[in-house]
C-alpha cells in the first residue's frame, strides 16, 4: 500500500487497494496462513 497524507483519524490510500477489498483500521487480525497453520499444530 501507498499511504497518502494523514488527519485526525482519516489515511489517504494512494494505492495498494481496489474497491470493496476489506480492510482492519483497528483491532488486531489474523492472516489465514497463521490460522490454518495453527490448526495443524498438536494440541497443548
Amino acid at each position: 500500500m501507498v499511504l497518502g497524507p494523514e488527519t485526525d483519524q482519516v489515511v489517504a490510500v494512494l494505492n495498494g487497494l481496489h474497491d470493496g477489498e476489506r480492510i482492519v483500521t483497528a483491532g488486531t487480525f489474523v492472516l489465514r496462513s497463521e490460522f490454518e497453520k495453527s490448526l495443524m499444530e498438536p494440541a497443548r
